[in-house]
């Protein structure tokens, strides 16, 4: 069964944390999570095996624990 965990879509760099969007993510997708530049939104950028990137608000150590727990 697929393992699906919830992250914070980050709306933008410069617009207020009310545009962010929870969503739900297939964890087995997940090809790596990597720390964003400060010119990006959100903290970490998630890149899925279909090529797409998700930039969320969550740090990499909340979406570690969150995938392995």
């Amino acid at each position: 069964m697929a393992k699906m965990i919830r992250v914070t879509q980050a709306a933008g760099a410069v617009t207020s944390t009310s545009d962010d969007e929870v969503i739900l993510i297939n964890a087995e997708m997940i090809v790596r999570i990597d720390d964003t530049d400060d010119n990006y939104a959100g903290d970490c950028r998630i890149l899925l095996s279909d090529g797409s990137a998700i930039y969320v608000i969550e740090s990499q150590s909340a979406l570690f624990d969150s995938i392995n727990t």
